[in-house]
């Protein structure tokens, strides 16, 4: 798989009542409550969009069912995603293998090369957020 790249219009975008409270529903309360704290429309609409956006990413490419995806932020506001223990999906390991691989622009050869080498993949995910939280 190659890398992803969608785009989406939110300038053109203008939700119904019904539409908006059901895109609301499909995302975390948190997300929800950050989202209502916009000033303007044009910037809540971007943010939702950018939310549903990544959580379609991650539920197709990495395999994390819709309802099961727990996105949070760093101390900086970088968007992360909490992952369950490994082995709660059926292909844990091709999912973080996947995620890394969808990753790779993120950090330098270096960086990679120190999450990489952190042991089994809980300790390598642990090495990626703890770089991810730093840059």
């Amino acid at each position: 798989m190659g890398s992803v790249r969608w785009a989406f219009r939110c300038g053109s975008w203008s939700p119904s009542r019904a539409e908006w409270l059901y895109a609301a529903r499909c995302v975390q309360r948190e997300e929800k409550e950050r989202i209502g704290q916009f000033v303007f429309a044009r910037d809540a609409k971007s943010a939702m969009a950018g939310r549903l956006l990544l959580r379609k990413l991650v539920c197709e490419r990495i395999g994390v069912p819709w309802s099961e995806i727990r996105l949070g932020r760093s101390p900086r506001g970088k968007p992360y995603l909490v992952l369950p223990e490994v082995g709660s999906y059926k292909s844990s390991s091709s999912s973080v293998s996947e995620f890394f691989r969808i990753m790779t622009r993120q950090f330098t050869e270096y960086e990679w090369s120190v999450i990489q080498s952190a042991g089994s993949e809980r300790q390598q995910l642990a090495a990626f957020y703890r770089h991810w939280q730093d840059s």
